[in-house]
């Protein structure tokens, strides 16, 4: 169905209602992280030998995977469902072919959103690879012997049929089809990385990692170059490439200010929005996020201005990867070799007040590559895979921290986009030698020690702790010790040339 013919449905059906201006409201949508969704994988002789079998990705056997499909055909019987053909990828020379099906109209209007559309030349010959059933109304888990989830997403690759039941955020539709991307990818030496993108006139790319998706659209948007992909892409052999068509972002506490090109998608026709407030004149009320709760805004890419709609790239001139530190003790900004960025990467770093237990450090936790759709292979043949792709582009690489610098036990603060967009700037346009530099002791790697308009205490980790050196390298330590922790677990697996940088940070 066309976008005015599905959101006419998602109204009819009393699945949400039209706000002022045309966007859609789904309220009660329950926040679904990746931990809240099981992936599941039918284990059948074609792939078994090649999936790292994990807490990330369980088998399931043939006969339970067949009792599944059958009861949820049953479940289905005499029901409406909503098709949609599509594509994920741009790349024409790499894009799969995809038939999503679902039982609501909401997250049909969802997939149209998120992926490229079939044309009417295309539809002709239109065949798809892969099928998807969204159906949330089904629970998997009655009557079975195997323990699995009650939302969960089930993989066929010998059938290549993906089921979704449990499940209603549209962030299970999203996982689904790039965690069977992270399989198939690969095998023709391609990467599917979780990254928002932005290009410059000259037709220079630059691509952002980072767990907060939120914070990186704002860093993309809230700037002259265009906007090239929001989250899912893919770095093949020839190019960089879309692999959806639509941008799916947090939007609690939206401030039209701040980010007033995510503002204005949110105000136009057919943009989905999850658990959005609405007064009695339906205009949108975005309040700050409620646990379970979260607003989401979900949209297709023509919604946003000075958008870039190719899908298709040269490689990457630039890689950022946003770390939120909340140790305190990264510099704001630096620069890394590419060697150092594959570890980074593999880390996936990240550090809250918020879930701290102790109330003595801040949590420390890790989602290698920022993406938790990396689920079919071991962790390190990712990185060699990325590493290999950095190498041969000569991709810049550089890292920024999002958190203040300096001690606190708290993360009560408002991020400093503005400085964090102003390094951007600068090293998009080459201005890279007005910055003052200098090689950090701490972490062995060029940082910005001098940035005009900005005191040192908000660059440099070394003058914002000079009042309690001891407390500093205790602090350094403890993140030290966690990072080599967590590496000892890859280091038989890594390539050479990532294996003999792993101790960079080491004095």
């Amino acid at each position: 169905l066309s976008t005015p013919r599905l959101v006419e449905e998602i109204i009819r059906r009393r699945e949400g209602v039209m706000a002022h201006l045309g966007p859609v409201v789904i309220n009660k949508v329950e926040f679904e992280s990746a931990a809240d969704i099981g992936l599941y994988l039918v284990k059948e002789p074609s792939s078994e030998n090649d999936i790292h079998w994990s807490d990330v990705v369980s088998p399931v056997e043939m006969e339970s995977y067949q009792r599944i499909f059958k009861n949820l055909k049953d479940f289905l019987k005499g029901q409406s469902v909503y098709i949609q053909d599509c594509y994920a990828g741009s790349d024409a020379s790499c894009r799969i072919p995809l038939r999503i099906i679902t039982q609501d109209a909401w997250p049909n209007l969802f997939a149209r959103h998120m992926f490229r559309h079939v044309n009417s030349e295309e539809m002709e010959s239109f065949f798809p690879e892969y099928t998807l059933i969204h159906v949330p109304g089904f629970k998997a888990n009655t009557g079975l012997d195997e323990n699995v989830s009650e939302n969960m997403i089930l993989v066929n690759l010998l059938q290549k049929l993906i089921l979704i039941v449990g499940a209603n955020s549209s962030n299970a539709i999203r996982k689904a089809v790039f965690s069977t991307l992270s399989f198939i990818l690969p095998k023709n030496d391609m990467i599917p990385v979780r990254c928002s993108a932005i290009k410059g006139d000259d037709g220079a790319l630059s691509v952002f990692f980072g767990r907060d998706q939120a914070l990186k659209n704002s860093l993309c948007l809230n700037t002259n170059y265009a906007f090239f992909g929001d989250d899912c892409h893919g770095w093949t052999q020839n190019d960089f490439t879309n692999m959806e068509w639509g941008c799916r972002t947090t939007v609690d506490g939206l401030d039209e200010i701040m980010d007033p090109k995510i503002y204005s998608a949110t105000r136009k026709f057919a943009t989905i929005l999850e658990n959005a407030g609405i007064d009695e004149k339906r205009h949108i009320i975005f309040e700050r996020k409620n646990p379970k709760y979260h607003s989401i805004a979900s949209f297709p890419i023509a919604h946003l201005q000075h958008a870039d709609r190719s899908g298709v790239s040269a490689f990457p001139k630039h890689v950022f990867i946003i770390v939120k530190d909340s140790m305190g003790v990264l510099p704001a900004m630096g620069s890394l070799t590419r060697e150092q960025a594959a570890i980074f990467l593999l880390l996936g770093y990240e550090s809250s007040w918020d879930l701290s237990q102790s109330g003595e450090f801040p949590a420390i936790s890790y989602l290698p590559f920022y993406n938790d759709d990396l689920a079919f292979y071991r962790e390190s043949f990712y990185a060699g895979l990325l590493y290999e792709k950095l190498e041969r582009a000569k991709t810049q690489c550089w890292i920024l921290n999002a958190m203040p610098l300096g001690p606190r036990k708290n993360d009560s603060f408002v991020i400093n986009l503005t400085l964090l967009r102003r390094f951007v700037s600068a090293i998009q346009s080459d201005k890279v030698h007005q910055l003052k530099w200098h090689m950090d002791s701490t972490w062995n790697y060029e940082s910005v020690c001098g940035f005009s308009g900005y005191p040192e205490t908000m660059l440099n980790p070394d003058i914002a702790w000079a009042g309690d050196h001891d407390l500093f390298q205790a602090v350094v330590q403890k993140l030290k010790n966690s990072f080599s922790n967590r590496l000892s677990n890859y280091k038989d697996d890594l390539s050479p040339a990532i294996r003999d940088a792993l101790n960079w940070f080491e004095n």
